[in-house]
């Protein structure tokens, strides 16, 4: 018995089954291919319609913080260079002040007196002065970070009160020296130990007042 020609039209495909070419449900399309609506996209692909990670549109550049993109960080801020001069060469003006005449007096031959002879605070000033200096220095090599200056600060005041207090003190026992016969004058050492300690404290504030960015 022969056999009529087979009916070749299309039939319906079964529900949850895919069309010729189109992939499953769930399944990674095919290279190249977009997923289509309702697709789950394949592992490291992005979904229809948006831009792949680190990329933005055509002709733009993705913003920052997308994915994968870089995102620029800032540099460290440190205080300017030219307090760190000012500090540096105050530090060390400090520390050759401090073996410098501190007190002139007309009583025999020890008539001037250093700031490191005997218990005097040249012996402080001269290790606030070094201490300085190395701050100075830091802050020249751009790593004037905060706490340099607010170090720098706290030194630099606590020598100008030191200053302060050995002029006092000098010229109490000036009053006392007089009646006496005698005279006490303040040395060209403790005055330039005083000038650049105003200096030395006033870069230190300028040093936390006015950061730049190292990069």
């Amino acid at each position: 018995m022969t056999q009529g020609p087979q009916d070749w039209t299309p039939q319906p495909q079964p529900y949850g089954e895919p069309q010729y070419g189109q992939p499953a449900y769930g399944q990674q399309p095919q290279y190249g291919q977009q997923p289509q609506y309702g697709q789950q996209p394949a592992y490291g692909q992005a979904p229809y319609g948006y831009p792949q990670p680190g990329y933005g549109p055509a002709g733009y550049p993705a913003p920052p913080g997308y994915p994968g993109y870089p995102t620029p960080t800032a540099g460290r801020r440190v205080s300017v260079v030219w307090t760190g001069a000012v500090l540096a060469l105050s530090g060390l003006l400090i520390a050759i002040g401090s073996f410098m005449t501190w007190i002139n007096t007309n009583v025999g031959t020890d008539s001037a007196i250093a700031g490191t002879d005997g218990d005097r605070d040249g012996k402080v000033t001269v290790v606030f002065g070094l201490i300085l200096l190395v701050l100075g220095v830091l802050i020249l090599a751009r790593q004037g970070r905060l706490w340099v200056s607010i170090v720098g600060t706290v030194l630099s005041a606590i020598t100008v009160l030191v200053a302060l207090a050995d002029i006092g003190d000098i010229s109490d026992k000036n009053d006392t020296a007089q009646l006496i016969g005698r005279h006490l004058d303040v040395g060209p050492g403790l005055v330039m130990i005083m000038i650049v300690s105003l200096a030395a404290l006033a870069a230190s504030i300028v040093a936390i007042c006015v950061r730049r960015s190292s990069r």
